[in-house]
């Protein structure tokens, strides 16, 4: 047992702590159920959970909100986007670039900078990303769901450790002057 906690002093001082494992936990939960509901875009829920994950629960749940909420405005940026490029014949690269502006534009009006990011990424994911031979409603639906679920298991692993979070500064839903 001695050397089992001095092997975890050394690797938690130098990279891997609670947070990495934590992150660690959350790909692998993902990867899980993509892998058992033959899910093959595991990327998006992955790479969200990854971006996702914070030191403390209460951090976690509050930039979870905000993550959420900036996911469900980049898909319907996102939507609307789409949308016009397929009805204006323009190639959706070139709203993309206005689409993401207009989205941290929204979240920072709204006093969500922690939700910006996560809109611009939702934008990108429906306007870049391949298309799945979707119809263009369904596949906003699915990227928009993709974002929201590695959320949703980023927050509930961060909420399965109870590691002394105590210590850390009160996070904020909404931005404070």
């Amino acid at each position: 047992m001695k050397k089992i906690k001095k092997a975890w002093k050394y690797l938690s001082t130098h990279g891997l702590g609670y947070r990495t494992l934590k992150t660690m936990l959350a790909i692998a939960v993902c990867l899980t159920i993509a892998y058992f509901s033959s899910y093959n875009d595991a990327y998006f829920i992955s790479s969200v959970a990854l971006l996702t994950m914070h030191i403390t629960p209460q951090e976690s749940i509050v930039f979870g909100i905000q993550r959420l909420i900036g996911t469900f405005l980049g898909g319907l940026i996102g939507a609307g986007t789409l949308y016009l490029s397929i009805a204006a014949n323009i190639h959706p690269y070139i709203l993309t670039v206005l689409a993401v502006g207009f989205g941290i534009l929204i979240c920072n009006l709204i006093r969500l900078k922690n939700a910006s990011a996560i809109c611009a990424l939702v934008v990108m994911l429906i306007l870049i990303a391949p298309f799945d031979d979707l119809p263009p409603y369904a596949y906003v639906i699915k990227r928009t769901l993709e974002t929201a679920i590695g959320i949703l298991i980023a927050v509930m692993v961060n909420f399965s450790f109870k590691r002394n979070s105590l210590n850390s500064k009160k996070a904020y839903i909404f931005d404070r002057d």
